[in-house]
């Protein structure tokens, strides 16, 4: 039903919606975090941020 393996991970947001689906263990998991919350929360990555 959540179609990822017993490695992989969900994002919910609070309205129970998913925001990021891993089916697996991604090989650097911090990274993959962090891609996937700057996705749901609409944020560029600091090295396209104008200083």
């Amino acid at each position: 039903m959540r179609e990822i393996t017993d490695s992989g991970a969900l994002l919910v947001r609070p309205d129970n919606h998913i925001g990021f689906r891993a089916m697996s263990m991604a090989e650097d998991p911090r990274q993959a975090l962090e891609e996937a919350l700057r996705t749901v929360l609409c944020r560029r990555s600091p090295a396209l941020t104008p200083r």
